[in-house]
């Protein structure tokens, strides 16, 4: 039924527990796994830094990367892709799942209600309500 799986994480312990449902799922229906973390893009002011906004940028995407790796390697994700993006989170999600033809979003959710789901908002929301296939959304245990 499934044959790509995307899984955003934004390296928190809330997206990280999307990580074994979705390889789960990805052993189940013999699907492959996408790994996606959206960066941001960076502040102008990179050059008070003392290098160029391009730099900065490649930096953080390997570290990002890095990250990726060791947070896959601790969660016992096997063979999936890592894809690091630079822009809007719910943007980058939905463009992937367009190149990518996935056909499931498995993605965690902070569990924020009231005033801070207001002020922060929410990814998740917004894909579940405009993402073109399926989304599965797992709260973090307590």
């Amino acid at each position: 039924m499934y044959t790509r799986i995307l899984v955003p994480t934004d390296l928190s312990k809330a997206s990280y527990a999307a990580f074994k449902p979705a390889m789960e799922l990805a052993k189940k229906f013999r699907a492959h796994v996408l790994l996606l973390h959206v960066v941001e893009d960076v502040p102008v002011y990179a050059h008070h830094l003392g290098v160029s906004r391009k730099e900065l940028l490649g930096r953080i995407v390997e570290h990002t990367a890095e990250a990726m790796r060791a947070a896959g390697k601790q969660l016992r994700v096997k063979n999936a892709d890592l894809i690091v993006r630079i822009g809007n989170a719910e943007q980058e999600i939905l463009r992937v799942v367009k190149e990518r033809k996935v056909d499931l979003i498995v993605m965690g959710t902070h569990g924020r209600t009231g005033f801070a789901r207001t002020l922060v908002g929410s990814v998740a929301e917004k894909i579940v309500r405009s993402a073109p296939c399926h989304v599965l959304t797992v709260k973090p245990r307590r």
